[in-house]
């Protein structure tokens, strides 16, 4: 099954939630595509005492009124190790987002990639 990388990117991850998906503050709901994801971070730079929530939101349906809801909450305490660190596969479908925080200060570089098996 190949794996085709659908968002990627780099940042400061600070007190703000960020969206890595736009890589904006967020979170911002326009993904609708389906598929099977893995978000993949790499944690390496995170040091002692570091706090990261990594969310995952998703709406029930498409009906606009529906919320989009946390479906998957991660929290990363640093150092982690192995310095790579996956979710497990997520089925995504009706506008989702996957943002990050980091709980104190101060933020740290975060390179990130969501990918989608096909």
């Amino acid at each position: 099954m190949p794996l085709y990388q659908q968002f990627s990117g780099s940042g400061l991850i600070a007190n703000v939630e960020w969206s890595l998906t736009t890589n904006t503050a967020g979170p911002d709901f326009a993904n609708n595509g389906s598929g099977v994801y893995q978000i993949f971070v790499n944690a390496s730079g995170m040091l002692l005492g570091d706090l990261y929530t990594i969310k995952v939101y998703e709406r029930t349906t498409n009906i606009a009124g529906d919320l989009a809801l946390p479906v998957f909450d991660q929290s990363l305490s640093g150092p982690v190790v192995p310095p790579v660190w996956v979710t497990p596969s997520l089925i995504l479908g009706n506008l989702w987002d996957v943002t990050m925080v980091n709980s104190g200060v101060p933020g740290r570089n975060i390179f990130w990639s969501i990918r989608r098996a096909s």
